[in-house]
């Protein structure tokens, strides 16, 4: 039970991350900018719950990759589903033009948000990287750093 709180003593510093107002400004920001046009989102499971709690289950997309049939949610999962493992090579790959397409792909959508937090492990690379080939970017509070791409 102890490991499984935040610790903060002379041995650890963890800080259990949870959904916060960040979070939710985040997801409005970005339904705000899609306006009411389909997209996805790739973005962390903090980010996911908020769009859950704001949303609901309200949004989802038929596959069109034969390799994951079945309906696709707006945001990622982290249940095994098909656009939370392009969330992890969009980071894997520091926010490439190409796992965005793919996400898009796989939903049918011209348009994929992806969300970096200041927290994360080489986020500032992933930022300025992202940064480079993202069709618009902007942040929410200066912590949640949001990148948009769109099919050319």
């Amino acid at each position: 039970f102890y490991l499984s709180e935040p610790r903060r003593d002379q041995y650890d510093s963890s800080r259990g991350w949870s959904t916060g107002s960040l979070d939710l400004r985040t997801v409005h920001a970005i339904a705000d900018d899609a306006g009411g046009a389909p997209y996805v989102v790739l973005a962390n499971q903090s980010v996911s719950a908020g769009a859950v709690h704001e949303f609901g289950f309200s949004t989802y997309y038929d596959s069109h990759s034969p390799a994951a049939p079945g309906p696709v949610f707006f945001y990622p999962i982290p249940t095994g589903g098909p656009l939370y493992a392009l969330f992890l090579d969009m980071n894997a790959h520091f926010g490439a033009r190409a796992d965005a397409i793919k996400a898009m792909d796989l939903a049918g959508v011209d348009t994929a948000y992806y969300v970096v937090d200041f927290y994360w492990y080489d986020a500032r690379r992933i930022i300025v990287s992202a940064g480079r080939v993202a069709d618009k970017q902007w942040s929410v509070g200066d912590k949640a750093f949001v990148f948009k791409y769109q099919r050319k």
